[in-house]
């Protein structure tokens, strides 16, 4: 049985439209959902994993093979506090997996 699940940060926190050099962006960081989520992430239970050699700089890989779909490699990155996956989600690094994944609530 296939899982829908959300594909965006923005299918999971309600987001505000904001221009930006002629285009139109999400927001989703000011949501209160985000906030929310901030603020209570030391609650979800996680794992520790350590990042190999075939998902160095590929969360979405990784993402796909401990929650059998690359859609959550944001979940991973946020989770983890990280800015920039190509320097931080590196070989050998520990991160912190949560095992819970979000749901899908989101929306404009």
């Amino acid at each position: 049985m296939s899982v829908n699940h959300p594909a965006e940060r923005t299918e999971v926190f309600d987001y505000n439209l904001v221009p930006h050099r002629k285009k139109v962006l999400k927001d989703f960081t000011s949501s209160r959902a985000y906030s929310d989520f901030l603020e209570n992430m030391d609650e979800i239970p996680f794992r520790y994993e350590t990042v190999d050699a075939y998902t160095h700089q590929r969360p979405d890989l990784f993402s796909n093979k401990v929650y059998q779909t690359p859609h959550f490699w944001w979940w991973l990155i946020l989770f983890n506090s990280m800015t920039n996956p190509a320097t931080e989600f590196v070989r050998n690094t520990v991160i912190k997996v949560p095992m819970v994944v979000p749901e899908g609530t989101g929306g404009g």
